[in-house]
């Protein structure tokens, strides 16, 4: 009879949930000691003993399996395959190994559907064991009866070859290397196996209570035998016990290779000693009974693999560079140093994440941890979990955008985003993953989508702003030359015109600058009272008074926000100023031009007369603003600049034009132009503009609302043209 008992990984009260579950824990006491050690140990696994005709299988389970689940063991007995598949692809342990052949057939075995009917444990038992024959098979069919074997020999004598290397190196000259040259006698090894894989048919395979399973492990086991028996000479003189198999004699007889290391191994593990490293040297634990079996392993360590398993697939297929701390060639140190100001610096200093995903093509580094613990509650994270997390990141920021995160079988969610925070403030950001052991491969698909989002913001606007940073370096650059090449002329030109064509010309590389550096600011949001006049006068303002709107509300808001002292704001002052001479030239000079019989009521910008004549605005004083200015490149006509509106609004006649359906002084006055040009004059022709001059425009437009008088008068003065 077979009595199967459940204890939870760092079960902390065994007794207690023994009991729990009516056993009598006094029948078994002397077992405790070695399950006190795995428990604590945060081993999991199972272990079988008989006592008094009663067969006991009591199994740790880890902390992804619930103990009350029906199917408990099966999953279990699942966890343990899944174990030996990602060990047989890593090897990091070298004690426990079924081959990929065996283990295809043990999870073909473990997941048929009578599975909750029939005995996984033994099932897995039974591969285990025929894993181990193979093994034992293996080394003997690789090795001849004797093989000579060179070790290294020391003395004061002289008795073999020299080894002239290390009697070089040699300090101590009164010892001189040498080099033995040894027959090893495998037909010793052969008998002491025979002996052992004997008992393992005669009294060790009762342990296996499947008939079948049985039966061919029976086979299994004579097969060796009788390989062994007939390719070597076998001691029939020699009498095996399980004492013989951990004398020290035996040990030293299999120390001589790393492959006679493992035979021993193989050997011992018949017979259900634990398998363990200690110092880098295997060894495996005493025991002397053939009724108890048991199998643990570390489940930390196979998580840190299992999760890397999965985190290389995902590496190779995002091209990325994976690194793991468990992976000689590919560890993922971070050697800093600690620096005091009194004393001589520490300088060898590391930290080692568990892995680190490298995006060289975006500078990204992923930096996780591996946690081995079931989050059900966010209180469930402790400090230690991210504390060190934060530190590594940090340790990378210089070089690279980390992206830091802790990874969790069991999570509340897929993936989630967290911040430490204090009094609102930010303090550090991570991610939370979870990769769960349920050994489903599309339930743990990985994007890292928040961070990656984040990042790839931060990217984006790095390389906005270095393109940001090229157009003002080149506008600054053509700026100067312009504005030498403006002031020279001024000082050289009489005339009204040719200097309002001079400005013109400025303007425009203003304006072409603007546009450059406003395309780049995708996502920057315009001022609230920009947003508000292209609102409230879509219908009535141009495509291109739009344009230069968001454009100039664009660039103002990015740089007001930067603080940047020395930023020259003609650029978004230009798209202002000219706003203000577009608005008006499609409708108050549209409508002056009308009256001077210039162009008609269908279209501002086409003349009723060639490119030479010339029609002109006499003003007192002088002075002319020309009605039939052509644009120098395109057939049509120019707008009339700020300096020539200015003139027409201070015009009696002009004004006349206007008074029998609107008061144009309501509106716009030419003190208002006035001031835009000074401004303009002043600060950006002639000098780079800064924010102050530069709000003072804004605040002379949109504060004091004037735009809004100007385009009211727009819509009145387009009614009235449309209506002749």
């Amino acid at each position: 009879m077979i009595q199967t008992i459940f204890l939870k990984e760092n079960e902390k009260n065994i007794f207690g949930s023994l009991q729990n579950q009516g056993i009598d824990t006094s029948k078994f006491e002397k077992h405790f000691i070695d399950l006190f050690n795995k428990i604590y140990n945060n081993e999991v696994g199972y272990y079988i003993f008989e006592q008094d005709e009663q067969i006991y299988k009591i199994i740790i389970l880890p902390k992804t399996i619930d103990e009350k689940s029906s199917t408990a063991q099966k999953e279990f007995v699942d966890y343990l395959l899944h174990y030996h598949r990602v060990n047989n692809k890593y090897k990091f342990d070298k004690t426990k190994q079924i081959p990929n052949s065996l283990l295809s057939l043990a999870f073909e075995g473990n997941n048929q559907d009578k599975n909750n009917s029939h005995n996984p444990i033994e099932e897995f038992e039974y591969y285990k064991y025929k894993s181990i024959l193979e093994s034992i098979e293996a080394f003997f069919k690789r090795h001849k009866n004797y093989k000579k074997v060179h070790i290294d020999y020391k003395s004061q004598d002289i008795k073999y070859k020299l080894n002239l290397s290390k009697n070089i190196k040699e300090l101590d000259k009164t010892k001189i290397h040498q080099t033995q040259s040894i027959e090893m006698m495998y037909s010793q090894i052969a008998t002491i196996t025979n002996g052992a894989l004997k008992l393992f048919a005669k009294r060790r395979i009762d342990i296996i209570k499947d008939a079948e399973y049985k039966k061919l492990l029976v086979q299994e086991t004579k097969k060796v035998i009788s390989f062994i028996a007939k390719k070597y000479p076998i001691d029939k003189s020699y009498k095996f016990s399980l004492s013989k198999l951990n004398n020290s004699k035996t040990t030293k007889l299999y120390s001589k290779k790393s492959d006679t290391k493992l035979l021993l191994v193989d050997i011992k593990s018949l017979f259900g000693f634990e398998q363990m490293y200690e110092d880098n040297n295997l060894y495996v634990n005493n025991r002397y009974d053939l009724t108890t079996t048991s199998f643990f392993i570390d489940p930390i360590l196979f998580y840190e693999w299992y999760v890397y398993d999965i985190l290389k697939d995902f590496a190779e297929d995002k091209k990325y560079k994976i690194l793991f701390d468990k992976d000689e060639d590919n560890k993922t140190t971070i050697k800093y140093e600690l620096v005091s100001q009194k004393f001589e610096k520490d300088k060898d200093r590391s930290s080692n994440p568990d892995y680190i995903l490298i995006d060289e093509e975006k500078n990204i580094k992923v930096v996780l941890d591996a946690k081995w613990k079931n989050i059900e509650k966010l209180g469930d994270i402790k400090s230690s979990d991210f504390l060190k997390l934060k530190h590594d990141a940090s340790l990378l920021e210089n070089s690279h955008k980390t992206i830091p995160y802790l990874i969790y079988p069991n999570y509340l969610s897929d993936e989630d985003k967290i911040s430490i925070s204090k009094d609102d403030n930010q303090a550090f950001n991570f991610g939370s993953l979870q990769i769960d052991m349920d050994f489903n491969k599309e339930s743990n698909s990985i994007n890292f989508r928040y961070d990656f989002e984040k990042i790839e913001k931060q990217l984006k606007k790095e390389s906005q702003e270095k393109k940001v940073q090229k157009i003002l370096e080149d506008f600054k650059s053509q700026l100067d030359d312009k504005r030498t090449e403006l002031i020279t002329k001024l000082l050289n030109s009489e005339d009204l015109e040719d200097k309002e064509d001079l400005f013109n010309n400025l303007d425009n590389q203003l304006l072409e600058s603007s546009k450059l550096l406003s395309n780049q600011l995708i996502g920057e949001k315009l001022p609230n009272e920009i947003e508000q006049i292209l609102k409230d006068y879509d219908e009535t303002l141009s495509d291109i008074s739009k344009d230069f709107l968001k454009s100039s509300g664009l660039i103002y808001n990015y740089y007001k926000k930067k603080n940047y002292k020395y930023f020259d704001y003609s650029m978004p002052a230009s798209g202002l100023w000219k706003l203000v001479e577009r608005e008006l030239n499609t409708s108050f000079v549209w409508y002056v031009r009308i009256q001077k019989r210039v162009c008609d009521s269908t279209c501002p910008w086409t003349s009723l007369f060639t490119r030479k004549d010339k029609i002109t605005h006499e003003i007192e004083k002088g002075k002319t603003v020309k009605l039939n200015q052509f644009h120098y490149s395109k057939d049509e006509l120019q707008g009339v600049m700020l300096g020539g509106i200015n003139l027409l609004l201070k015009d009696n006649d002009i004004l006349n034009y206007f008074n029998t359906f609107i008061n144009i002084d309501d509106y716009i006055t030419s003190d208002i132009i006035k001031n835009i040009s000074t401004i303009r004059n002043e600060n950006a022709h002639i000098k780079a503009m800064n924010l102050e001059k530069f709000e003072e425009l804004y605040k002379l437009l949109f504060k004091d609302g004037n735009i809004n008088k100007l385009l009211e008068m727009k819509g009145i003065i387009r009614n009235k043209i449309e209506s002749l």
